[in-house]
C-alpha cells in the first residue's frame, strides 16, 4: 500500500527554470527541498529563490505538514517586493475543498511592479472559503491595511464573503489623504 511507503528526501537545484527547456517563464537561482514521512504524514521544507515573468524575483522559506486530505503551511517567509510577505494555513481536499488562510505583509513596494504606484504598504488578512456541489463559499477579511501609496498615506479594513448567490462587502472602509 502506497501509504505503507516512507520518504526521507532532499532535493538542491541551481538555476532551475520552467518550462525546463526554451525561455523561461519561471526562475529559480537556487534552493532546496526536504520532504520527509509517508503520505499520511509528511513533513517539508523549502527554502530558495524565485523570479519570473509574472512575479517579482524574492527569496522564500515554507514549513508545513500534509497527509492525503490536507496539507497545512505552518510558517511560510518571503522577502518580496522590498518587503516581507508571511502565510500561514490550511488546505483540505478531502471530502471537499477548503482553506483557511493568514496572511501578514509589511513594506510591500508595489512600485517594484508598476512604477506609477511607488509606496509602503503593510496589512494583515484572513481567509476561508471551500468549494460544495461544484460552488464557490468564500469569506475574507482585511483586517488592517497601512501605508503610503504614491506618497498619500492610505489605510483600510472591511470583509468579504461570496456565495453562489451573493457578494457581500461589509463595513469597508479606505482612507487615502496627503
Amino acid at each position: 500500500q502506497f501509504s505503507d511507503l516512507s520518504f526521507d528526501l532532499l532535493g538542491n537545484w541551481k538555476n532551475l527554470q520552467w518550462p525546463l527547456s526554451g525561455s523561461s517563464r519561471y526562475v529559480s537561482r537556487q534552493g532546496e527541498l526536504k520532504l520527509t514521512g509517508n503520505a499520511d504524514d509528511y513533513r517539508f521544507t523549502l527554502n530558495g529563490d524565485i523570479g519570473g515573468t509574472d512575479i517579482p524575483q524574492g527569496e522564500l522559506l515554507a514549513k508545513g505538514k500534509g497527509n492525503t486530505e490536507q496539507i497545512t503551511l505552518e510558517d511560510f517567509q518571503g522577502d518580496i517586493l522590498e518587503g516581507k510577505l508571511g502565510l500561514t494555513g490550511k488546505v483540505s481536499w478531502k471530502p471537499i475543498v477548503s482553506w483557511e488562510t493568514q496572511i501578514d505583509a509589511s513594506d510591500i513596494n508595489p512600485g517594484v511592479i508598476t512604477s506609477d504606484w511607488p509606496g509602503k504598504l503593510s496589512l494583515s488578512a484572513t481567509s476561508s472559503g471551500q468549494i460544495k456541489d461544484e460552488k464557490l463559499f468564500v469569506d475574507a477579511e482585511l483586517r488592517q491595511l497601512t501605508g503610503t501609496l504614491r506618497e498619500r498615506a492610505l489605510s483600510g479594513s472591511g470583509k468579504f464573503s461570496m456565495d453562489p448567490a451573493k457578494i457581500s462587502l461589509q463595513q469597508l472602509v479606505l482612507n487615502s489623504g496627503q
